[in-house]
C-alpha cells in the first residue's frame, strides 16, 4: 500500500545522518513510489540557480548541462509553475502538446521522460522552493502518490537544516513542532519510542481514546496522515 511505502520513506529520510544518506533515502523513496529521479531545491533567488544548483538532486551533470545549453531556465513552464507557489501537480508529456509548449514536450521526450510530479514548497518571501520527481516509464499517478511528494520534500529540508547543510530559512522541525502543546509533545515523544496509544495512555495516566484524540490533533497540526509521519518530523530535530 502507498501509505506503508510513504511511512517507511519519511522515516528513512528523517533518520539520515549525512547528506549522502539523505540523497540515498530520497532516491529509495521516489523509486518505491514509482519514479526514477528527483530534484529538491530550496531557498534559491532565481530560476537558473534553482535548476542548476539544487539543494540535493539525483539528476546527472549531463542532464543539467543539456538543460542549460538549451536555455530552458528562461522558458521552462514546469519551472515557472514550481516558482508560482501553487498546489502540487502531477503531469505527463501530453500536457505540453499545445501550440505554445510543443517544443517543451519534445524536449521531455528527448530526455526519455513520460511524466512526473512538481511540488512547490513553502519558502520565505522571494525565495524559490520545490521538489520535482520524474518517471521514464509512467505517465499517470494516483492522488496519494502525488500528495506524498511535498511531504517528502518538506521532511528532507527539515533534516538538511538539522544536519547543518541548509540555511534557507524554511520551516525547521522545531518551528513546526512549536505548534504542539507540552502535553502533545509528551505524547509524540513516547510515540517516537515505539509506544502504542494504549501504552502511552497507561504511562501518562489517560484513557487510550483520549490519547487517540490528542494524536489526531497532532497529525492535523503537523499536516500529516499517520503517526509514523509525525514521528518522522519529530525525529528530524535530532542530529
Amino acid at each position: 500500500m502507498i501509505i506503508d511505502v510513504l511511512n517507511a520513506a519519511t522515516f528513512a529520510v528523517a533518520r539520515a545522518q549525512t547528506r549522502a544518506d539523505l540523497e540515498k533515502a530520497l532516491q529509495n523513496a521516489v523509486t518505491a513510489l514509482g519514479f526514477d529521479s528527483f530534484n529538491l531545491s530550496c531557498g534559491k533567488s532565481d530560476k537558473r540557480e534553482f535548476m542548476l544548483d539544487p539543494t540535493i538532486s539525483s539528476w546527472t551533470e549531463a542532464d543539467m548541462k543539456l538543460y542549460d545549453q538549451d536555455r530552458w531556465a528562461e522558458r521552462d513552464p514546469l519551472l515557472a509553475y514550481a516558482a508560482s507557489g501553487g498546489e502540487v501537480r502531477g503531469w505527463h508529456v501530453a500536457d505540453w502538446r499545445t501550440e505554445n509548449e510543443e517544443e517543451y514536450a519534445r524536449y521531455l521526450e528527448y530526455s526519455g521522460l513520460k511524466g512526473g510530479v512538481t511540488a512547490p514548497l513553502n519558502s520565505p518571501s522571494g525565495a524559490l522552493a520545490a521538489m520535482t520527481v520524474l518517471s521514464a516509464t509512467k505517465d499517470k499517478f494516483d492522488s496519494q502518490t502525488i500528495r506524498s511528494i511535498p511531504l517528502l520534500g518538506s521532511i528532507a529540508m527539515m533534516r538538511l537544516e538539522t544536519l547543518g547543510y541548509d540555511k534557507s530559512g524554511l520551516a525547521t522541525p522545531k518551528t513546526v513542532l512549536a505548534d504542539l502543546t507540552d502535553h502533545q509533545m509528551e505524547i509524540l515523544r513516547w510515540a517516537a519510542q515505539g509506544k502504542s496509544n494504549g501504552d502511552i495512555g497507561q504511562i501518562i495516566g489517560q484513557k487510550k481514546r483520549t490519547v487517540d484524540y490528542h494524536m489526531k490533533t497532532i497529525l492535523k497540526k503537523l499536516g500529516v496522515s499517520t503517526k509514523v509521519q509525525a514521528v518522522a518530523i519529530y525525529s528530524c530535530s535530532f542530529e
